[in-house]
């Protein structure tokens, strides 16, 4: 069936295809850091899911941030670093709208995806369970800037040399990695 327009699907699936790429790196990151952050939000956050069957991350920290989506200019989220993050059963997908329809772009594994330098911005974590070696969470004091305003990212912050997250699923909106081998990448472009 054709539409009345006209788009080059080959181009399209290769450009959603390399920015979901980088955006499961992203996402490994997070997995690993899987730290108690609510189920994901409602409408108006946007971003991309990233799920996986299990995420082994090390050097693991987490702290809050105010960062863009792509319905907002500043949101409250999480930034997740990962020194090392190994992913297993990696799907990584997007929605994205398209002509009144909506595009999903979905990027699998065949295998265990790599990564260093791991750093996601994220706005919800799930794992159906998450284990950490060496948790260390801290409260820090903070003064008031000269216009009543606190820094969010001085207050708190989790670390941890290990993290493993089980069944997880990551809300993320940024996402960047020193290095990430994804082995047997599939991309699959579905419209609804």
């Amino acid at each position: 069936m054709r539409l009345g327009l006209n788009i080059d699907r080959r181009r399209f699936a290769l450009v959603a295809g390399l920015q979901i790429a980088v955006l499961a790196v992203i996402i490994v990151v997070f997995m690993v850091n899987g730290v108690a952050l609510a189920a994901f939000p409602i409408a108006g956050i946007g971003g991309f899911v990233i799920e996986a069957d299990q995420v082994i991350g090390e050097g693991f920290s987490l702290y809050p941030i105010v960062g863009e989506t792509a319905e907002q200019g500043d949101s409250p989220q999480a930034a997740v670093d990962l020194g090392k993050a190994t992913i297993i059963g990696l799907r990584l997908s997007k929605e994205l709208p398209v002509a009144g329809r909506t595009a999903k772009v979905v990027i699998t594994s065949s295998g265990n995806v790599v990564g260093s330098g791991v750093k996601l911005r994220v706005t919800g974590i799930t794992a159906d369970n998450a284990s950490f070696e060496g948790l260390d969470a801290e409260e820090h004091y903070g003064d008031y800037s000269g216009d009543g305003k606190v820094d969010a990212s001085d207050k708190i912050d989790l670390k941890a040399p290990n993290v493993v997250l089980e069944n997880t699923a990551i809300n993320g909106h940024a996402l960047f990695a020193t290095t990430i081998v994804i082995p047997g990448m599939g991309l699959d472009l579905q419209f609804h």
